[in-house]
């Protein structure tokens, strides 16, 4: 019966953090459908997950869809929820992603969204209320195009799953990475160098 409470009771807490987190550290349009909150999901963590995330630019990007998220999931330390210290964030899970980066002519890239401090007083005031103790990070089915318009380069990938464990929180890093792309294609001015080519690849990181 509590673990079907407590999700209730601090949605709305979770909710107006990630806003405000947002608002803080992004200089763009972001919004969500849904954010649901489980403690069966990844007990003994909770799970706090995002449906149809996206993030838009401003300016001269103005309209334009940078990211977008079916569902984007995180397995919080449930004592952290219960507290006021901030969330301790173990897990990062992306699902049905789209990315589209792209380079103007002039060299303006449409990623940057990240807001800057302007004094060292204001940097602690934006002090993050998630703390990152990651031991897994997966995406699946993620689709980027890159489009530089001032180099001539063209990618598109099709398909992304990577899945990456460990303990990234800790002195000694130890990882485990495995990816596949169902497509890669590479244009450079107008010539295919790469035609919806598929990869795969593990790696294995022992690291002080």
């Amino acid at each position: 019966l509590l673990m079907a409470i407590v999700p209730v009771a601090f949605k709305g807490k979770i909710k107006e953090i990630v806003i405000a987190e947002g608002n803080k550290l992004l200089n763009a349009e972001f919004g969500f459908d849904k954010l649901n909150v489980s403690l069966f999901r990844e007990f003994p963590q909770a799970s706090v997950s995002l449906r149809d995330f996206y993030l838009k630019g401003v300016g001269d990007f103005a309209g334009d869809t940078l990211i977008s998220v079916g569902n984007a999931e995180v397995a919080v330390n449930v004592m952290s929820i219960l507290g006021n210290a901030g969330f301790d964030v173990t897990k990062v899970l992306l699902e049905d992603t789209y990315v589209k980066a792209i380079v103007l002519e002039d060299g303006r890239p449409n990623w940057e969204v990240m807001a800057t401090a302007d004094t060292e007083e204001e940097e602690d005031s934006t002090a993050s209320a998630f703390r990152i103790l990651l031991k897994k990070v997966a995406v699946d089915d993620v689709n980027i195009i890159y489009d530089d318009r001032q180099s001539g380069m063209y990618a598109r990938i099709e398909r992304l799953a990577a899945t990456c464990s460990g303990d990234m929180a800790s002195d000694r890093t130890i990882l485990n990475l495995e990816s596949g792309i169902d497509a890669l294609t590479l244009e450079m001015e107008g010539l295919s160098l790469l035609n919806k080519v598929s990869i795969g690849a593990q790696l294995h990181v022992d690291a002080d």
